[in-house]
């Protein structure tokens, strides 16, 4: 196999975990010499349909004529609409390739892995435990047909196989846990150095000497806590003003979000940063990465912040405990006995107490997380295996 298809609703420019987990995939999949095209959804109108992501081509499906499509419009209707161009593209193509990975987002349920599956491509389909409702939402015709054909479930969270969806006798029974690959950080600036490349960015990113910046990268959503996140810094900002919140990538919700922090006065201590095709450098500038929601899976940003030494604040509910390469200096919170506000102001007051040579450092006994090399030769096992071959 050789030739393949990838589906992922939201991609480049966007920069949350599973757009930049499918860009550095689509990336090393092209170093195996596999030709690749990437289809996904044209947001705003006036992105280019078509562009070459190194050597894959990204076809954007084109907008609706009777409406504009934005990251706010991810409503029902606007997912239907998506649903039925990917179908129409996907059947008229389906014979350009052997096979397809499809990166499933929330509220998609596994459409794109169905329509996919129908247009008789063989397929990969990675899920996160927080998309199980959105599964559970169809019908029930829908996710026992998915058993006829030769696809493979993968999920890097171990909470997903406990999820009633994998039993047995459940749509996804026999899904395969594989971790996400994470880029390897070696090469990236100290935390001095990052603080002034971005600085010399865009005058926002500027911080004063010493002033302590946490990082956040989940979406901005209802659901992803970060709206507790933002009423927590309150908080943090009282007492330390200098101290920065930076909330990086997007959101259906970013406007409520952005009114939220406006309403709370926070709007010069916590920033909107837009997206980072390379997140690098914004981590290595941060003290600390915080994952607010409960249903958070461990990635690409605690999987990097834990080999650049960063304490990583958590709910105890999450998957990040799990996972080896935030194990460096985990904060857990709760919902009960240790709030998130809570959490945050204690660490933000022992942070500001220590010196700045006393930062947390990598344990290297806990190992290094997966490459994304890795990650990319298992899914490709998985499409030689006889259930998943035509």
């Amino acid at each position: 196999m050789n030739r393949f298809l990838i589906i992922c609703k939201q991609f480049w420019p966007m920069s949350g975990e599973t757009e930049l987990l499918a860009g550095a995939f689509v990336d090393q999949l092209g170093r195996k010499s596999r030709t690749l095209d990437l289809v996904t959804w044209r947001m705003i109108r006036q992105w280019p349909e078509q562009f070459q992501y190194g050597s894959c081509s990204v076809i954007r499906l084109p907008q609706s004529q009777k409406s504009s499509w934005s990251p706010a419009a991810l409503g029902y209707h606007g997912r239907n609409r998506w649903h039925r161009s990917l179908q129409r593209w996907v059947t008229s193509h389906a014979s350009r390739y052997d096979a397809a990975f499809v990166f499933e987002f929330d509220d998609d349920g596994l459409a794109p892995t169905v329509i996919a599956c129908r247009a008789g491509l063989p397929a990969v389909s990675r899920i996160l435990q927080k998309q199980a409702g959105g599964i559970s939402r169809m019908t029930t015709r829908e996710l026992r047909g998915l058993q006829k054909y030769p696809v493979a479930f993968v999920t890097p969270d171990q909470r997903m196989l406990m999820d009633p969806l994998t039993d047995q006798n459940g749509p996804l029974q026999g899904i395969r846990l594989i971790a996400d690959g994470v880029p390897r950080t070696s090469g990236v600036l100290n935390q001095e150095a990052a603080r002034a490349v971005l600085g010399r960015v865009h005058p926002i990113f500027q911080l004063s000497d010493g002033a302590l910046l946490a990082v956040s990268g989940c979406d901005l959503t209802f659901e992803s806590g970060v709206f507790s996140l933002v009423r927590a810094w309150r908080r943090v900002s009282a007492q330390h003003p200098d101290a920065r919140l930076w909330l990086t990538g997007s959101g259906r919700n970013a406007p409520e979000l952005f009114q939220r922090i406006c309403d709370l006065d926070l709007q010069h201590s916590v920033l909107l940063t837009g997206n980072f095709d390379d997140v690098s450098d914004l981590l290595a500038a941060a003290d600390v990465y915080i994952m607010p929601g409960s249903g958070e899976s461990a990635g690409w940003y605690s999987g990097m912040a834990g080999q650049l030494g960063l304490t990583v604040i958590h709910h105890r509910d999450s998957s990040v405990a799990e996972s080896s390469a935030a194990r460096v200096n985990s904060i857990l919170f709760d919902d009960d006995s240790r709030p998130i506000d809570l959490v945050v102001s204690r660490w933000a007051s022992a942070t500001r107490s220590r010196s700045p040579d006393q930062r947390p450092v990598p344990n290297p006994a806990d190992g290094p997380p997966p490459s994304i090399s890795t990650m990319v030769d298992q899914y490709l096992a998985l499409l030689e295996r006889p259930r998943v071959k035509r």
